[in-house]
């Protein structure tokens, strides 16, 4: 990501409905079980501009980390003060520091995912949480992908076998933007089309209070469902794992 990206995720992450129907999903998986941590120790890596390592301060202390120092630098405007620059590949913390870690449509931009899911495995504590999510499914790839540095998407057996092989078991697996789908798909056969040749751009588009607010709240209401079942498609795939012993 270049700073015109970073800079237009700082601006968007607050009240974007993506965003923060993504945080919500976060929200709503995480609540009840790090609600009976007593000041757990948090890690958001590859936490961005910091909306999400913001958010989490309300659980506990929350560590940012991002392999960019531009990353942290944006952080530090929403006034957090915890921060390491780091790969995800070789992280600078000890074994079994965190209670709990999110990693946020971070694995498809790393070459040697599986050794990202590894080293989130030494870090984590033995009962703590791994929340993940990735972008899915193959066939959606475009120029949104490339400008933002991705190398992949996933497909949930896919993620699984590499959780498995990372020693993590799932306690939850689902997909999420469901409902909007059929929508996205589109949009992404018409934009390979339509773009065919053109520089790559992230696709994060201005809509009106109204339809952000719909939006979000479409978001919200997903959330919800995902607690209690997993959807069996969707444009994101998200995973809370567990270390097995």
């Amino acid at each position: 990501m270049n700073a015109e990206e970073y800079d237009r995720m700082f601006r968007y992450e607050g009240d974007y409905w993506w965003y923060i129907g993504r945080r919500h999903l976060v929200h709503t998986l995480i609540k009840q079980w790090i609600g009976q941590k007593e000041n757990p120790l948090i890690l958001d890596i590859g936490c961005g501009t910091g909306a999400m390592a913001k958010d989490l301060q309300q659980y506990g202390s929350v560590i940012g980390c991002d392999l960019r120092h531009m990353a942290l630098e944006y952080c530090r405007k929403r006034t957090l003060s915890e921060l390491v620059q780091g790969d995800i590949t070789n992280l600078p913390f000890q074994d079994h520091s965190f209670d709990l870690i999110v990693a946020l449509d971070i694995l498809e931009h790393v070459q040697d995912d599986a050794t990202a899911l590894k080293e989130l495995r030494r870090v984590l504590k033995p009962n703590g949480r791994l929340v993940v999510t990735v972008p899915a499914y193959q066939f959606l790839w475009g120029n949104h992908d490339l400008a933002l540095g991705h190398v992949r998407r996933y497909t949930a057996r896919e993620l699984k076998r590499k959780i498995k092989t990372a020693n993590f078991r799932v306690s939850k697996m689902s997909h999420a933007l469901s409902l909007l789908f059929p929508v996205v798909a589109l949009m992404r056969v018409i934009s390979k089309c339509r773009d065919k040749g053109k520089a790559p751009e992230a696709s994060i588009i201005p809509l009106p209070n109204w339809a952000n607010s719909a939006l979000e709240g479409l978001q919200r209401m997903e959330s919800r469902v995902i607690r209690h079942v997993s959807l069996p498609v969707g444009v994101t795939v998200v995973a809370v794992l567990e270390p097995c012993s």
